[in-house]
């Protein structure tokens, strides 16, 4: 890890904002960092990274990730909110299951219509074609009721359940928001109670109330396997926690390029989960071994350790 004392990188590593206008300039900071590691790395960016820092190094680590890289968690994890900018070109929907290793009647839950409120939304239908031609028990939640009756009307009993984020603000009333993204935790080592206050609401305000509507469709208890997820949306933190433990993972197959994504850390790493991207893969399940315990690590593949620097 570089060292963050370093004049250099003095207000390099933070979280990035929510203001989408301030991301490019939270990406170029960060390009010294990017070609630091290359130099150091033999003129390659490493395609394995073990985490176990602070929120503010994950979302840099990120950027210093090779495509097609993997970031791992260790046991010794800090932190809650997680950030990262997106990157890569879109792959088709098909080869993306492929990579998840989806198998013939998984269940899993799209998002339709996330980023407008159009009856028809060509790259969701493309990915609903390719979950059924892979046998998937499918469930939709779109963005509005008229999105819900067109989908039931073309897909009918290939559906195990569908319903809107209309229908569920409808039923629920106050008790149930929908932010634009993760709410923004305080760091947790200097204001612990109000962090665990974020994120006590964000649970029981967010993700309780559509875990009921959507996994009345499972079997009882159960999550779902595989949870098709948006470029357009960040709803990352959400879909991490309506999956199953250990075997659930996130898919994206459209373009993430530039867009600020986040997710609530514990729920990946501590229930072995897994986001799947066009180019690289966020590991919950991943046990890396240290630079202590595997020194041929660095000649028998591009690594670079991230350390807790707090």
């Amino acid at each position: 890890m570089m060292d963050q004392n370093s004049l250099r990188y003095r207000g390099i590593y933070t979280k990035i904002p929510g203001d989408p206008s301030r991301w490019r300039k939270w990406c170029a900071m960060g390009e010294v960092l990017v070609e630091e590691t290359r130099r150091r790395n033999g003129g390659q960016l490493p395609q394995y990274l073990t985490y176990s820092g602070l929120e503010a190094e994950f979302p840099r680590m990120f950027q210093m990730l090779a495509d097609g890289g993997t970031i791992g968690f260790s046991g010794s994890t800090k932190g809650n909110h997680m950030t990262f900018l997106g990157k890569g070109a879109a792959l088709r929907p098909d080869r993306m299951l492929r990579r998840a290793d989806f198998q013939r009647g998984e269940s899993v839950l799209f998002y339709y219509g996330c980023s407008n409120r159009e009856k028809v939304d060509r790259n969701g239908l493309e990915i609903l074609d390719a979950l059924h031609r892979h046998g998937a028990r499918m469930g939709v939640v779109s963005q509005t009721e008229e999105q819900r009756h067109y989908l039931e009307e073309r897909y009918g009993g290939m559906l195990i359940g569908a319903t809107s984020l209309e229908a569920i603000f409808s039923e629920e009333g106050s008790r149930f928001d929908w932010p634009s993204a993760l709410p923004w935790f305080p760091e947790i080592e200097r204001y612990q109670q109000e962090c665990e206050e974020t994120i006590q609401l964000y649970k029981e305000r967010t993700v309780k109330p559509l875990f009921r509507h959507v996994t009345k469709w499972l079997p009882a208890g159960e999550g779902f396997d595989l949870i098709f997820e948006r470029a357009g949306q960040d709803t990352l933190g959400v879909s991490i926690a309506l999956l199953r433990s250990h075997t659930g993972r996130v898919v994206y197959a459209e373009s993430m390029e530039g867009r600020r994504y986040s997710f609530y850390a514990p729920d990946l790493w501590e229930s072995g989960r897994r986001v799947f991207m066009p180019c690289a893969m966020i590991d919950g399940g991943s046990s890396y071994p240290s630079e202590d315990q595997d020194k041929s690590l660095q000649s028998s593949r591009t690594s670079f350790q991230v350390r807790q620097t707090g």
